[in-house]
């Protein structure tokens, strides 16, 4: 799989509404018909099968659709879906000693796909779209992204 063309994660401590955050990446707002507030991680890129190049685009967010969207043929929701996801990484204990500490936090970006496998040619048959609003697939890519992040221990610099 190429690189992402475009990553954005985004962490909120409050609840996830439209308009809430004042400096938020450009196309991180989650559509108003789709529940509104802002996607939580969005990437973009391509990816290679059997010599061909095909465009993937993997949003998760939120979900309340309102009123039944012809565009989709989903809805009316009874429920929220919110489609986050706490993440925990381990690190080994260490004692702060001085003002200058260093750790960083990696995301591997096949993990959002691999177990339980995701696949672009079985939810999108027909060529990618839609992800944003199919229930089966954010709830993959939910349990999927509790294991794309780690850490390397916390050193002084």
């Amino acid at each position: 799989m190429k690189g992402p063309d475009a990553l954005y994660l985004l962490t909120v401590d409050q609840p996830n509404v439209t308009n809430a955050l004042p400096d938020v990446p450009l196309r991180m707002n989650w559509l108003i018909k789709w529940g509104g507030g802002y996607h939580y991680m969005r990437m973009e890129g391509e990816y290679r099968d059997g010599g061909n190049d095909f465009g993937y685009r993997t949003h998760t967010g939120r979900r309340f659709i309102e009123v039944f969207d012809p565009a989709t043929n989903q809805g009316p929701d009874s429920v929220s879906y919110h489609h986050f996801f706490e993440v925990k990484i381990p690190v080994t204990p260490f004692t702060v000693a001085g003002d200058l500490w260093e750790a960083t936090v990696l995301m591997d970006i096949n993990e959002w796909y691999r177990d339980p496998v995701f696949s672009f040619k079985t939810f999108f048959p027909n060529g990618q779209g839609g992800i944003m609003v199919n229930l089966l697939a954010q709830r993959l890519l939910m349990e999927n992204g509790r294991r794309c992040f780690s850490a390397t221990n916390p050193s002084k610099l």
